[in-house]
């Protein structure tokens, strides 16, 4: 059935079927069916669609071993299929997401539509996609209706009101399965929510594309307001749509991971620029586009007359993080603080941010500057982090009751004092830079190449020193069972490169040594 799926031959696959109606069920290595297989071959899926719904109509959901259902590979062909290669015209007179309507109209199950997907089908295929889940959630609010929910849940969930069901569709689902009511498979809401039982998943969540959530606005899909930002890598300029379609992007408390711990929608923003601005580029989205420019701007001012900040006690950001270091977190997740050290790249990276804050006008460069100031130090000390971001904030206690991220503050407290010596130290000669208004970024720069980077080099210098133990440190420690790694007496490696036929003849000699 496989190999006449793939060679697209409808009459062999029908004839196939006629005979033995089961290997519809047929799988191959990788989990794939023969609907898989036909998810850009309507005429062979057409008669697969037939058999399965008679023989099981769970095929037409059955995920390979990648968790993708048919629909799914069907969505994510059509831009590959389309007319209209580029861009967001309609293609007229194209076939591209023919699999696609056929697979919705058999009532298949309606994935969440994921980011890559979205990239990847044609835009034809997803106004197809927007229609019927649409559709299906009309049905799935009649379905809640006609199975007698409490009236304070309907008037909460808004079953009655002519919006579109979106972020509270799993929760209705949730309240039907507590009920014991036995949902139809096509109107089932998948995926777990994504900040405990309250917080709602939406269309908008697996979106990075503006013209694309403009065609779910467009369908009466609203719900930018709960978005939750669990594609941590989001464009800008979607932000900015989100932002002019009702979701706040500084001010909105939203729920954490620890319950009681205060964060804002800012921290997730300011998070998600530094996502997106590597190493060597400041803020790139303010280059091109003059309107990103105007409202980074804004997000930065609205910023800088606040004080946002969580409960957090890590030393790299005393009282609590703000956005600014949640943008600071993400920039060394993108871009590693140890390899812009090593490399003497600090003065630029930072260079580049301040001179693009200024042009802002907001007066947050020295503030950022103090900032970077602690929290590279942090870094280059080697302290493991114990804020909001880190994952020992997710740990659960010890057995004596203690948090683990409480026993860690306290193990590297010597190191913390130290750090406070060190950002006394340098903030005295920043002081001095600051003071000459001659000087500006560019005495920043000075003091970044050759104070801060001078003194961590010797810091790190005096640490490879105290390394080396004495003779009398070294029996010490070999009287309590320590065993020093000599020098080994193994031959070497292979000493070709893995792309040489050398290095391969040599592995082969290694298995067989030449006889001759």
């Amino acid at each position: 059935m496989s190999l006449a799926v793939q060679a697209n031959d409808p009459g062999r696959v029908k004839k196939l079927l006629d005979r033995h109606p089961d290997m519809v069920k047929e799988e191959n290595y990788f989990g794939h069916t023969p609907l898989h297989l036909a998810a850009d071959k309507p005429a062979c899926l057409e008669h697969l669609i037939r058999a399965a719904r008679a023989a099981d109509s769970t095929l037409l959901d059955k995920r390979d071993f990648s968790q993708t259902t048919p629909l799914m590979a069907a969505l994510r062909l059509t831009r590959s299929r389309c007319r209209v290669k580029k861009g967001n015209r309609k293609c007229r007179r194209c076939t591209c997401s023919a699999c696609v309507i056929m697979l919705l109209e058999a009532d298949c199950a309606v994935p969440k539509i994921e980011t890559y997907v979205s990239g990847a089908a044609s835009r034809s295929a997803i106004r197809r996609y927007v229609h019927h889940l649409k559709d299906r959630r009309q049905r799935l609010k009649e379905f809640a209706l006609d199975s007698q929910l409490p009236d304070i849940m309907v008037e909460r969930l808004r079953l009655r009101s002519e919006v579109v069901l979106d972020a509270a569709a799993p929760i209705v689902v949730q309240l039907l399965k507590q009920r014991g009511v036995q949902i139809p498979s096509a109107l089932v809401v998948g995926g777990p929510m994504a900040f405990g039982e309250t917080a709602a998943w939406t269309v908008y969540d697996r979106i990075n594309d503006p013209s694309v959530a403009e065609i779910f606005y467009r369908a009466g899909f609203r719900d930018t307001d709960v978005w939750t930002a669990s594609n941590e890598r989001t464009s800008m300029l979607y932000l900015k749509w989100l932002s002019d379609h009702g979701y706040d992007p500084l001010f909105s408390e939203i729920q954490s991971f620890e319950p009681g711990r205060a964060l804002y929608t800012a921290h997730r923003t300011f998070g998600n620029m530094g996502y997106v601005t590597p190493y060597p580029k400041a803020f790139p989205w303010c280059e091109s586009n003059p309107v990103l420019q105007n409202w980074t701007r804004e997000l930065f001012t609205q910023v800088a007359r606040t004080d946002l900040r969580d409960d957090c006690s890590c030393g790299c950001s005393p009282g609590g993080c703000s956005p600014l270091s949640s943008m600071l977190h993400s920039m060394a997740e993108t871009t590693p603080m140890a390899w812009l050290i090593k490399g003497h790249f600090v003065s630029e990276y930072i260079r580049g941010m301040l001179q693009q804050l200024e042009s802002f006008e907001t007066g947050l460069g020295i503030k950022l500057n103090s900032m970077f100031l602690r929290y590279i130090t942090f870094e280059a000390l080697d302290i493991p982090h114990t804020c909001c971001r880190s994952p020992f904030r997710r740990r659960e206690t010890d057995s004596d009751g203690i948090p683990d991220w409480i026993e860690l503050e306290d193990e590297y407290k010597h190191e913390l004092a130290f750090l406070n010596e060190l950002i006394l130290e340098f903030e005295g000669k920043l002081d001095e830079i600051l003071q000459d208004p001659e000087r500006g970024i560019a005495g920043l720069g000075c003091f970044w190449d050759h104070i801060w980077l001078h003194r961590i080099e010797e810091l790190q210098r005096d640490r490879l020193a105290k390394n080396d133990l004495s003779d009398d440190e070294k029996q010490r420690a070999e009287e309590i069972g320590v065993v020093w790694n000599g020098p080994s007496d193994e031959v070497a490696g292979n000493p070709h490169d893995k792309s040489t036929l050398a290095y391969w003849k040599y592995e082969l000699e290694q298995i067989e040594p030449d006889t001759d």
